[in-house]
This record gives structure tokens, C-alpha cells and sequence, in this order.
């Protein structure tokens, strides 16, 4: 079948369809590799106060590929940026329980601790020095996919898809193609603001897509993730994840930095003069701080 689509499509198509997603896709254990993607979510939010429409928000979504548990994500109006991974990251790594309490979210998502490895995709945003600064003090390697093989991404893109398909459920669905959609004017439709989308995530994560059975592991991910540390017949557990120490330290290490020369008046940062009794001490560095 292989040697047939390479002959009718080329050996790439063949490769991206038949080729075993070897290599750097183990993960033999629960953050042994964690996949990170975006995607515009296809539902258009509304202002929250006037209820207007405004737009599709996009999702930043990571993926514990050993367990197939959501490990985090992000949500934002704005264009994926170092800062959206950066608050992914954290949110992966850093305990759920305050967050899904804050957001009325009844349930279990124990996926926390600093991963051991990132796959990611070859966009700017995934080469931002603020993201390579904070691999590097926790001792995160980051993988990037290389240029044009599909199935290397395939677990967060398959949890994408699924993320999606439940997504068409909500009102101000914009579907995913034309045929779907029929005669719905998705703009008309739109109900649902940031923090309820935001909402209706944890709970369609934590609630239904945790404990439904993936028929790639056999399991659900829930379990997979408990078996993962705890340890089976077949395998040992690989124990409690790291925990991360100072979680307020952990974030802003992960978000983006820029340099800049301290003077009298203080940073001049986004066309503004910023002042800081913090800065004083740096005044007239020739150094960018």
C-alpha cells in the first residue's frame, strides 16, 4: 500500500500516511513529552458587557502525550504570542485546583509539574528567547518539529480535532466548513463570552474528554495519567511529578522580556517612561538591563 500512494502521490504522502511516529514521540511516562499547538476556536465570543459579537478567540492547548490528559491551555482574543505560550506552560505545569475552583468547575485534573520535554511547532512564537530562557533554568529540552512531517504533531493535532467537534455544540459555532454550517448566521447565534467559552472548556475537559475511553491507549486518559505514575504490571510508575516551587517565579521566567537601558527617568518600554524605586540602583548602566 506504502510502495502504491508513493507512486501515485510521492514518498511523502506515503511516508506522512505509513510511517511509524517513531523517534522523538515516546513518552514512556506521564510528562515525559508534552506537545503544545494552537488553533482558532470555531465559535465567535461576545463583549461581555454589550453581548456583541467580536470574534473567534484563539486556544493555545497542550497535550501530556503518555496519558493523552490535557495538561493546559490557554484562551485569548489575541494572536498566538510568546506570552499565550508562556501562560499555557504555566497553566500545564502549576496545580489545577485553585483555578478550576475560581471558575466554578467541579472535578479532578491532577496533570501538574514541569514537563520534561516540549514538541512544538516550527512558529516564531515557539522560538521566543523568554521560552528558551525558562527551558533552560528548569531543565526542559524543546524539540521542534521537523519541517514537513505531519505525524510528529499528531497527538495535539488529534486533540485539536476533538476539542473542536464539541466546540460545534455551543452557540456561535462558525462549524468548521461551509456544508455544516446550513443557513446558521454563527454572528446571530453568538451567546457565549471569553470566561464562559473558558469555562465550558475545563468542564468538557475535566468532565467528559478525561474520562472517555481513547482508543489509542485503551484506556482513559485520567487513568492512563494515575496508572503512569503509580505503576502496572507491565511497567513501573515514574512517581510523583516535579513540582514546581514558586509558581509566580515559574511564570515569569516563561514570559516574553525585552532589554532596555535604565536612565533617569526611569524604562522607556511601549512608548512610556516606566519609574521604580527597584531601579535605582542601575541608573547609567552602559548595559541593557
Amino acid at each position: 500500500a506504502s510502495a502504491v500512494i508513493a507512486r501515485r502521490k510521492g514518498r511523502k504522502a506515503a511516508r506522512d500516511r505509513f510511517a511509524p511516529a517513531t523517534g522523538s514521540l515516546e513518552a514512556p511516562w506521564p510528562l515525559s513529552l508534552v506537545q503544545i499547538d494552537h488553533t482558532l476556536v470555531d465559535v465567535i465570543v461576545v463583549d461581555s458587557r454589550t453581548r456583541e459579537p467580536i470574534q473567534r478567540p484563539w486556544l493555545t492547548l497542550a497535550i501530556d502525550v503518555h496519558s493523552r490528559c490535557v495538561a493546559g491551555f490557554h484562551l485569548s482574543l489575541d494572536a498566538p504570542s510568546a506570552t499565550s505560550v508562556a501562560l499555557c506552560v504555566a497553566h500545564a505545569a502549576l496545580p489545577k485546583a485553585g483555578w478550576l475552583m475560581a471558575r466554578d468547575v467541579e472535578g479532578e485534573w491532577p496533570v501538574q509539574g514541569v514537563p520534561e520535554r516540549l514538541h512544538l511547532d516550527n512558529a516564531k512564537e515557539f522560538h521566543a528567547e523568554a521560552l528558551k530562557r525558562g527551558c533552560d533554568q528548569y531543565g526542559i529540552a524543546v524539540d521542534y518539529r521537523p519541517v514537513r512531517t505531519p505525524h510528529y504533531g499528531g497527538h495535539i493535532e488529534r486533540l485539536i480535532g476533538t476539542m473542536m467537534g464539541k466546540v460545534h455544540l455551543l452557540p456561535g459555532t462558525t462549524f468548521s466548513n461551509v456544508r455544516s454550517k446550513g443557513d446558521i448566521d454563527p454572528s446571530k447565534t453568538a451567546a457565549m463570552t471569553l470566561d464562559e467559552v473558558e469555562r465550558w472548556l475545563a468542564h468538557a475537559i475535566v468532565g467528559v474528554y478525561h474520562r472517555e475511553l481513547h482508543r489509542g491507549i485503551g484506556a482513559t486518559p485520567i487513568a492512563a495519567w494515575q496508572r503512569g505514575l503509580a505503576g502496572g504490571t507491565d511497567q513501573p510508575g515514574r512517581g510523583a511529578t516535579t513540582p514546581v516551587a514558586d509558581p509566580r517565579r515559574f511564570l515569569i521566567d516563561f514570559l516574553p522580556m525585552e532589554r532596555r537601558l535604565v536612565r533617569r527617568q526611569g524604562v522607556f518600554l511601549f512608548s512610556i517612561d516606566s519609574w521604580s524605586d527597584v531601579l535605582r540602583p542601575p541608573i547609567g548602566e552602559r548595559e541593557k538591563m
